[in-house]
């Protein structure tokens, strides 16, 4: 049976599959592309090609009034994120919504509003990596989760294979000194970043390269925000950018310490 649910900017849920809010007829669900044809002779051709922006709608039913100010307390917060699960694996869309409010109908008892959901990015699958938490090792790989490689004693290695473009977030735990990432295809460095700063130990280094939360920033490890390290970028490396289609190796680096220990997370378009 598929699934739904949402996020928020607090890392909050909201279940939409219980007995006091549920999602009822989505439609919307799919992908689609907005071709641009020119006619050549008695022929068309395709001249360029672009992803139609997801747009999901259906009916949430509440079982009462309170519920319905539940899920708008939960939303007001923002940074909403629309949650499936067609089969095993959760599928997210980035959104606004809008949702019309109505009066509990006398057949049902329970109030039925119609919502839609604007999508602010394509469905993505997300997916995480780490490192391991010891600082030892030749080149063994790990089955966790998603798997991962862990490299030689001065770097971190995750091995990638990706559909489609896809925006990354690199958390590079402190204490480390000017922290390099790099991805690597058909052994060569497509793209890399660089930035000149000591990370203390207590703090953690963040790139996002989500162009709606684009930041290269320094937080603590509880995620308080400390500063901007944008203007301590090697300014020779391109430091925000897509991962590329098909398989590739992303390494992160430091000077002066084994293998610093990083966490990716992937927007896996789908």
């Amino acid at each position: 049976m598929r699934q739904f649910k949402m996020k928020n900017a607090y890392g909050v849920e909201y279940n939409l599959m219980s007995q006091n809010s549920f999602l009822h007829a989505p439609e919307g669900l799919g992908w689609g592309t907005e071709p641009t044809v020119e006619r050549i002779g008695e022929s068309y051709i395709v001249t360029d090609s672009q992803e139609v922006q997801p747009a999901t709608s259906g009916e949430i039913v509440f079982s009462d009034y309170k519920e319905y100010q539940n899920f708008l307390d939960f939303a007001q917060v923002g940074g909403l994120v629309l949650c499936y699960k067609p089969l095993d694996k959760w599928l997210n869309l980035k959104c606004e919504i809008y949702i019309d409010k109505s009066e509990i109908k006398r057949e049902s008892k329970r109030l039925i509003c119609p919502v839609e959901f604007l999508g602010l990015s394509y469905w993505y699958e997300e997916l995480e990596y780490q490192t391991p938490t010891h600082t030892g090792g030749t080149g063994k790989t790990y089955p966790y989760k998603y798997p991962y490689t862990y490299g030689s004693s001065e770097n971190s290695v995750f091995n990638l294979k990706l559909s489609l473009p896809s925006y990354f977030k690199l958390e590079i735990m402190g204490e480390c000194k000017n922290p390099e990432w790099r991805c690597i295809q058909n052994d060569k460095i497509v793209a890399k970043g660089i930035i000149n700063a000591h990370i203390s130990s207590t703090h953690k280094m963040v790139v996002n390269t989500d162009p709606a939360h684009m930041e290269i920033a320094e937080y603590t490890k509880n995620n308080e925000f400390v500063q901007s390290l944008y203007g301590m970028s090697d300014f020779t490396t391109q430091r925000i950018f897509t991962l590329p289609k098909g398989e590739c190796t992303f390494i992160v680096l430091a000077q002066g310490i084994q293998a610093p220990k990083a966490f990716l997370e992937v927007y896996k378009h789908v």
